[in-house]
């Protein structure tokens, strides 16, 4: 019958494309996630992006020139209001998160598992930018998006791919720049020492271009490239060790609590994961000169790392996933 054969069609379809049934509602969880990120803060969240996408920002954050520049196109040449762009790039940011994620998570679990568990990521996106931060910038969720790419990419051995999404993330936000002491942690080995090198100098030699780029296209903006926030972190690591102003309350709820508890489950984190989560340190004492501490926004490329390492822990203790499986699933 044709209804039958047309059953059979789609259901042939959906089983080739896996991906469509998570991928369907990991879009409701990134549309809630993005009308809770905009009742949380609206007024900071829209002006800084109606600013940024005229191009009258200060540095550094007029330097983080990608998604304010789409924003800007599309809401130049369609009647979209750039904040409802703006809404638009941040669903398909936490959508392309939750699916980098998902993928990323099955080099150490199986496929099922990653789709079910991809949505974890969620706590600590909801807590650093929800809940704990004071401001939104359109570059922060991407950043994650980008970060998860260039891991995937460079793990499925395609170059051309990986050095575009690199480029592309470079616009973004520099802090993509922390992808290559996470793949030297991870596939680093003195008989490859000349590959290393190599690598290490194009990822300089194109995140300081695009750096150089982005000066001269900014120059008479207000503001400096790079800001000095050694003091002020200063305070803050002052209030954390004598306990004052909710510094240790706030270091705590960051990320949702997964940093510590990929600490506590240390044990039982793959290999691979622990090189990433020990690599997190050079990010926070870059973020200790650069960046304000007490920005939970400014902290994206180390989510899916702790989220990750919480993710395949309790899987072996409390799911009893095979510890010697998890070893054996290599990033190569």
């Amino acid at each position: 019958m044709p209804e039958i054969k047309m059953l059979n069609r789609w259901s042939l379809f959906i089983e080739r494309r896996p991906w469509i049934g998570p991928g369907i509602v990991y879009f409701f969880f990134a549309w809630t996630f993005a009308n809770l990120y905009y009742y949380v803060l609206p007024n900071n969240l829209v002006e800084s992006v109606q600013v940024l996408s005229s191009f009258r920002a200060r540095q550094p954050m007029q330097l983080r020139v990608l998604v304010p520049a789409i924003i800007h196109l599309i809401s130049s040449i369609t009647p979209l209001s750039v904040a409802l762009v703006d809404k638009y790039i941040l669903i398909a940011s936490v959508w392309g998160v939750l699916m980098l994620f998902a993928s990323f998570l099955r080099v150490y679990i199986s496929k099922t598992a990653a789709w079910i568990a991809a949505p974890i990521i969620l706590v600590p996106l909801v807590w650093n930018y929800c809940l704990l931060t004071l401001f939104h910038y359109p570059s922060d969720v991407p950043s994650i998006a980008f970060f998860l790419g260039c891991l995937i990419l460079w793990r499925s051995k395609k170059p051309w791919a990986y050095y575009i999404c690199f480029l592309l993330a470079c616009f973004n936000r520099e802090t993509i720049l922390f992808i290559l002491p996470c793949l030297l942690a991870l596939y680093w080995s003195r008989g490859r020492m000349k590959f290393w090198i190599t690598h290490t100098v194009f990822h300089v030699m194109i995140f300081v271009a695009v750096k150089l780029i982005l000066w001269k296209l900014f120059e008479h903006s207000p503001g400096t490239p790079m800001e000095d926030h050694w003091q002020k972190n200063l305070g803050v690591l002052t209030d954390f060790f004598a306990f004052r102003n909710g510094a240790v309350r706030y270091f705590a709820f960051l990320f949702g609590g997964l940093h510590l508890m990929a600490i506590a489950l240390w044990r039982w984190v793959p290999r691979e994961l622990r090189r990433l989560t020990a690599i997190t340190i050079l990010f926070w004492v870059g973020m200790f000169y650069a960046g304000l501490v007490l920005e939970s926004r400014i902290y994206s490329e180390l989510i899916p790392i702790y989220t990750a390492a919480v993710i395949t822990a309790a899987g072996t203790m409390w799911l009893g996933w095979p510890r010697a499986d998890l070893e054996r699933r290599k990033l190569n």
